[in-house]
């Protein structure tokens, strides 16, 4: 029984779908994308509006640093060979 993929394997060894796969890769980054600014977005722009000073304003920023420290350190985890990635 033979390959189907073999088969449809053009001179150059690619695939016929390639361009099916860039299609999807396309379609997943958008969607990502816009979902992420969707959620992101408003929720820093509402956070804009509370007073930095005011019991919300410290809870916001005390909850956005110990969200990025938990990014950072899964990041960390999951970096090559174990090494912590450099913080931007």
């Amino acid at each position: 029984m033979s390959d189907p993929a073999a088969s449809a394997a053009t001179p150059d060894g690619e695939t016929q779908s390639q361009p099916l796969r860039v299609s999807v890769a396309k379609v997943v980054y958008t969607t990502c994308y816009f979902t992420s600014y969707m959620a992101v977005f408003p929720t820093l722009w509402a956070a804009s509006l509370v007073p930095r000073d005011s019991a919300a304003g410290r809870g916001f920023r005390a909850g956005s640093h110990s969200a990025r420290e938990l990014v950072a350190s899964m990041t960390a985890r999951r970096a090559p060979g174990g090494h912590q990635r450099p913080s931007a």
